[in-house]
């Protein structure tokens, strides 16, 4: 039984407090067509990607988007919020005596420590082992979703074959009814003339060849 060329497939990987996030998706093209979404400082590793994807497709418009993310309270951005309140006060005193606004810059509470980068960045090899593990669970999840379509489009047109040998036959057995009607008809039919032959001799010709066979005056 043949793959479809529809699918989707998802996976997500969680390891060192990064979240690695995959989503493959196909449509029907005549040719194979990939498209790859990578996160920056990855491009170098699009060409691997390409390969293992055409491990399971042979057509089709594929598109493949990668997400590298950090976990939420163990990498990224955090917020200080007793040193918030304490800077927070100083706005206020500083706006109540200048009379005039503050305006602050993210740059400008990194500087007063207000926000805080706690994260570190992800290894490059171990960010690729992290992708190439997602990818592959969320192929194998491609790869079975496309073989439910296939499976499921062919019970589709086995069905319909089905349907439409039914009808032919029906067709068939119609036609050979009102074939046999008609030869009985015509039996009939062919019967009553030949009796009209007997009893009325010379009337068929007549008819047959009212010309020639017509009486004179």
């Amino acid at each position: 039984m043949s793959d479809s060329m529809t699918g989707y497939g998802t996976a997500e990987i969680q390891a060192e407090g990064w979240r690695c996030l995959i989503e493959i998706r196909s449509v029907n093209q005549r040719f194979l067509d990939i498209r790859l979404k990578l996160p920056s400082g990855y491009q170098s590793q699009e060409k691997v990607y390409r390969e293992k994807i055409k491990g399971f497709c042979r057509r089709g418009k594929v598109e493949c988007l990668v997400k590298i993310e950090p976990l939420d309270g163990e990498n990224g951005w955090s917020l200080d919020e007793d040193r918030m309140s304490e800077v927070n006060q100083l706005i206020q005193l500083f706006e109540k005596t200048s009379k005039n606004p503050l305006n602050l810059q993210l740059r400008d509470l990194m500087q007063l420590d207000v926000v805080k980068n706690q994260g570190t960045d992800l290894d490059p090899e171990a960010g690729i082992e992290l992708i190439e593990r997602c990818l592959e669970s969320a192929l194998l999840e491609f790869k079975k979703m496309k073989y439910q379509e296939g499976e499921a489009h062919c019970k589709d047109l086995n069905q319909r074959r089905s349907t439409c040998s039914k009808m032919l036959n029906e067709l068939e057995k119609e036609a050979v009814s009102e074939i046999k009607d008609f030869l009985q008809h015509f039996s009939t039919e062919q019967v009553l003339i030949e009796n009209h032959r007997v009893c009325v001799p010379g009337l068929i010709d007549m008819f047959v060849d009212p010309v020639s066979k017509a009486p004179t005056c």
